[in-house]
């Protein structure tokens, strides 16, 4: 009986999350915070539906190396954990208008490969 009243009040009480209103970006360092790392996720979603989860963790890990490289001087100012998370957001949001971009020039590139005379399609002479 003791034992489990030991392992009992060994045992960490899981933290729960509180609510956060995100569309106002946050009421303090940590709601926004958590804001951020919510908006990353969902990019980090919309990434995975154009490239395959290893190409995402990779370019995740780079991405990860490169804003905490240029952050770095400001690393223990309250604002780097924000900083990172920003200059993430940004690289992702790039890649996924690099990832529209081509993927609106293969469809243009199908679309005139289409019409070209010989391409054995059914509107070539």
């Amino acid at each position: 009986m003791r034992l489990l009243l030991l392992l009992l009040l060994a045992t960490p009480v899981m933290a729960v999350e509180p609510e956060v209103d995100c569309s106002t970006g946050g009421s303090g360092l940590y709601e926004q915070s958590m804001c951020w790392d919510q908006r990353l996720a969902e990019l980090r979603q919309k990434l995975e539906q154009h490239l395959s989860p290893t190409e995402v963790g990779d370019f995740d890990m780079s991405a990860v190396r490169v804003c905490q490289g240029v952050w770095k001087p400001t690393r223990q100012v309250l604002i780097y954990p924000l900083s990172v998370r920003l200059c993430l957001q940004n690289l992702m949001e790039a890649a996924l208008e690099e990832v529209e971009r081509a993927e609106a020039a293969l469809e243009e590139v199908e679309r005139t490969a289409a019409f070209t005379p010989g391409s054995g399609s059914a509107d070539s002479p």
